[in-house]
């Protein structure tokens, strides 16, 4: 994952006042394993999903058409 796309995400989730304990709550996973699939060290569609729920933007807009397949 490229670093503008990491940074964009993560804007996104500012702006909706959302943070990764928020997804952490909500899914009962660690704050490690949300950070690692935000930086793109892991994959996990579980997780992405969860991101983009929480922005309100649709899954393919935040991670790419690709990266469905590939979480």
């Amino acid at each position: 994952m490229t670093t503008n796309k990491v940074r964009r995400i993560k804007a996104a989730m500012a702006l909706a006042g959302v943070c990764n304990m928020d997804i952490c709550r909500k899914l009962g996973v660690s704050a490690t394993w949300v950070s690692l699939v935000l930086n793109g060290k892991a994959s996990s569609e579980r997780v992405r999903k969860a991101i983009a729920d929480a922005v309100g933007q649709p899954y393919e807009r935040l991670w790419g058409k690709e990266s469905k397949k590939a979480a």
